[in-house]
């Protein structure tokens, strides 16, 4: 769906996020190519060091991503 979306949409996946609570979500953007940042709420508290980043909520995360673009 990721590399689908890249191809109809034109998406740069090296500048691209995919944030999620699930190792499957972090494994899916890892693989498509994108940044990951994993959020501890909900699954992704017992996850891990899955992700390149972790954030505590989805707040967190976009705040991260607008900080370092």
């Amino acid at each position: 769906m990721l590399l689908q979306a890249q191809k109809d949409l034109h998406i740069d996946m090296k500048r691209s996020w995919i944030i999620g609570d699930k190792r499957s979500d972090i494994e899916a953007g890892q693989a498509a190519g994108t940044q990951t940042i994993l959020v501890t709420t909900g699954y992704g508290a017992t996850e891990g060091d899955v992700a390149a980043l972790k954030a505590k909520n989805l707040l967190d995360a976009c705040q991260h991503i607008f900080a370092i673009s």
